[in-house]
């Protein structure tokens, strides 16, 4: 599996990334690999747009950015906390449990 994941999450109101982490997929175990697969796939986070705009009242929110390189395919995903589905959330806990 050649996938790597960067994720950041941005601090709304400083504009700044106050959390980085990295995973190599080729870093996990066969079942972690499977895992990280079905929650990329079931989360549908590779058809959100590249940026997801926070609604008025939370302006300030924090937003996550999780950029894809699959198989030498680049992808960025800009998401804002009140536009975190369940699934999306476990895959963001995912990288954020198994990357350094």
């Amino acid at each position: 599996m050649e996938t790597k994941i960067r994720l950041e999450v941005w601090a709304g109101a400083l504009g700044v990334p106050v959390l980085r982490k990295a995973l190599d997929a080729a870093t996990l175990n066969a079942n972690k690999q499977a895992e990280l697969q079905e929650l990329i796939s079931d989360s549908g986070v590779l058809d959100l747009p590249d940026h997801s705009a926070p609604p008025p009242n939370l302006r300030d929110a924090n937003q996550t950015k999780m950029i894809f390189d699959i198989a030498g395919k680049t992808q960025t995903v800009r998401i804002t906390e009140a536009n975190v589905s369940p699934r999306l959330k476990q895959l963001i806990e995912f990288v954020k449990m198994n990357s350094s």
